[in-house]
This record gives structure tokens, sequence and C-alpha cells, in this order.
């Protein structure tokens, strides 16, 4: 049908090339003005998060990215503004979590691993092995702050939820140590 319309509104077979090599040249622009977007992960989600600032995913693969870099205070920002825009976002929280406690804001960081934890118990199964390590950064947390009980009960809410994590469990046995020679 396209052909045909094609054919009958450019009837010489020269004006037929000329619209095509014209169709294939504006293409091929717009193409190569695009790329530049596609050059790494941290391109593309910045380029997205421009032209939907709603776009949750977004922002939380912009966090991602910038965390793996270890630029946590822009981590940080960025996983904020995903859990803004879906605040249920459990995964969003725990990555909150890991750029604040790497950026040294532990306060801030054992509330978003708390908010994660809060969030996700319909994401459990899915999840468990980051929801461990909420667990276990808040059990570092508790320990550091000389409340055991509360770092045992994380330590061993983490090795349940990951019960192939040998760190979750040395690090129930190491809180359950501690607290015994107290």
């Amino acid at each position: 049908l396209v052909p045909a319309a094609f054919s009958r509104a450019f009837k010489s077979k020269r004006a037929r090339a000329a619209v095509m090599a014209a169709a294939v040249i504006g293409l091929a622009s717009a193409t190569r003005a695009r790329v530049p977007v596609f050059r790494d992960p941290e391109s593309l989600w910045r380029d997205t998060t421009a032209k939907n600032p709603g776009a949750w995913m977004a922002w939380y693969n912009l966090g991602s990215e910038e965390l793996a870099q270890g630029r946590w205070r822009e981590a940080a920002e960025h996983s904020e503004r995903a859990v803004a825009l879906v605040p249920t976002l459990g995964i969003g929280w725990f990555q909150l979590g890991l750029a604040r406690w790497s950026a040294g804001d532990r306060a801030a960081a054992n509330d978003a691993f708390s908010r994660s934890l809060a969030v996700a118990p319909g994401q459990a199964a899915r999840l468990a092995p980051r929801l461990a390590l909420a667990r276990t950064y808040l059990g570092i947390a508790a320990s550091e702050a000389g409340r055991p009980s509360e770092a045992i009960e994380h330590f061993r809410l983490a090795a349940e939820l990951a019960p192939g994590c040998a760190s979750c469990r040395v690090n129930l046995a190491r809180a359950r140590a501690k607290a015994a020679s107290r």
C-alpha cells in the first residue's frame, strides 16, 4: 500500500531516488545526533531523567551507576529521587542506604535500610540477599552503638533471609560471642 502510494506520488525513478536519499540522510543525521546519549549507561539515564523527571527507574539506575563509581553523594541524591517517586520501592531504599552509609552518614543510612525492610515484605523472596545486607548494616550500626541484643537480632534475621550467606552467620556468631564476653 505504501510503496504503491509512493510510486504514484513520485512518478520518475529519479524523484523517488532523491526522496529516498533525503530520507536516509535525514535518518542518519538523527541517529548520529542521538549516539552520544548511548555512550555509556550514565549518559542514557541522565538523558532520560532530563526528558522525563518522573521516570523513577531512570533515577534509580542513575544512582546505581554512581554508586558503582563511588560517587556516594550523587548516588544518594538520585536514589532519593527514585524513592520520592515510588515510596514503596524497597530496592531503592536499600540503594539509598548503601549510598548514605558509604558517604559516612550512618544515621541516614540506617533510616533508609529500615525503610527498605518496612516496604519490602511482599518482595522478600526476590530481594532476600539485599534485605539480608540491609539487616547486616543495621546490625553493624547497632553493634557500634553498643546495642548487642539489637545487633544479634539483625544478624539473625540476615542469616534467615540468606541461609547460604557465610558472612551473615559469621556476623551473628561474632555478635553472640561479643555479647557473652560482656
